[in-house]
């Protein structure tokens, strides 16, 4: 595989620790790994370049990929406007509307906010998502991955209730470090 150059940021914002994936060949395979369907609504998180975009579009029933950056949305238009399955969307991951149906969420976080972004998945009780996979920094993958045993008290000194996001770091919900990837298949943040 070729190596490539990493364009600067398109709207000049500072960097957000965003690592785009620089091998089709390895999106298509995660994509593969985590099982989509044509039955699925997914909802990719960070499509920056499309390189997951283009596989997921190609499997899921209905796509929608949320971008937060003015430019690699627009050019996430243009790219994928015959694709009648896949919806772009502007925004900033935290706060897009997200879907009342049953739906999935696949994405390539960005690094200083993927903690946040999955907070906002796992600690929704009420959200109809159905299954999370993404790319996460290594570290804070293998600290979610750490199964923590069930016990009747509370999760945390001066908490009295369970969320989602605690529940998760229990059995109730599976998590795991399935894949590791190596530096070289993804370029380096803009800096």
């Amino acid at each position: 595989m070729a190596a490539q150059q990493r364009a600067p940021r398109p709207s000049g914002r500072q960097p957000d620790g965003q690592h785009f994936l620089r091998s089709a060949r390895l999106a298509t395979e995660l994509v593969e790994q985590a099982g989509i369907s044509a039955r699925d609504l997914v909802v990719e998180i960070g499509a920056g370049s499309g390189r997951l975009t283009t596989p997921l579009a190609e499997r899921a029933g209905r796509l929608i990929a949320v971008e937060r950056d003015p430019v690699w949305a627009d050019r996430l238009r243009l790219s994928f406007s015959n694709e009648a399955n896949v919806a772009i969307v502007r925004a900033n991951a935290l706060h897009v509307p997200l879907p009342r149906e049953p739906y999935r969420v696949f994405g390539n976080l960005p690094f200083t906010f993927g903690s946040r972004i999955l907070a906002r998945f796992l600690d929704d009780v009420g959200s109809p998502l159905q299954r999370l996979d993404a790319l996460l920094q290594y570290e804070m993958a293998r600290k979610r991955a750490q199964i923590i045993a069930l016990t009747l008290k509370p999760p945390r000194p001066g908490h009295t209730h369970w969320t989602t996001r605690d529940l998760a770091r229990q059995a109730a919900v599976s998590q795991s470090t399935v894949n590791r990837i190596w530096r070289g298949h993804a370029l380096p943040p803009h800096r």
